[in-house]
């Protein structure tokens, strides 16, 4: 099979993992309907070419594990002016830490820092930094950690 070939059948792949005991398994189901079990431990690489993006399964591991503890969503309003909800779902009682950060990495306001039960949550940022002031318009990312898991996810505040 061609490389050409294969990135266009890895494309049309829906994949799946469960935790099958002590191990990881992936199925893949291709829309002929074939279906095919692998074991996460004996798969070397991986690459998908879905959305520009490649993804190892080292990548895919990581994902896996942040799905089990907690889901991080798509704040909204995105493009927002002048606040945003956040909401999360955690599946597990824990520290729960939700930062804000500017483009250059630099922390712009601590949202949440607390410990907290599982189950649904919401906080609404009001585009303020740390000291009580509006910052500028831009692109920030909003960071959700969750006993040391994290998820990064990207908003635009406009003016």
């Amino acid at each position: 099979m061609s490389m050409k070939k294969l990135f266009y059948f890895i494309a049309t792949l829906l994949f799946c993992c469960a935790n099958a005991g002590a191990q990881t398994v992936m199925w893949i189901h291709t829309s002929d309907g074939h279906s095919r079990q692998f074991q996460i431990d004996d798969i070397r690489k991986i690459y998908f070419a879905l959305d520009d993006s490649v993804r190892s399964v080292d990548e895919f591991r990581k994902l896996s594990s942040i799905a089990g503890s907690f889901k991080l969503f798509a704040n909204h309003p995105n493009p927002f002016n002048p606040s945003t909800r956040i909401c999360y779902e955690t599946t597990e009682p824990g520290m729960v830490d939700l930062r804000i950060y500017d483009v250059s990495g630099r922390e712009v306001a601590t949202v949440v820092c607390e410990s907290q039960t599982p189950g649904s949550h919401q906080v609404t940022w009001d585009s303020r930094n740390s000291k009580g002031d509006k910052v500028s318009a831009g692109v920030y990312f909003y960071q959700l950690n969750l006993n040391g898991t994290a998820d990064t996810k990207k908003m635009i505040l406009v003016k």
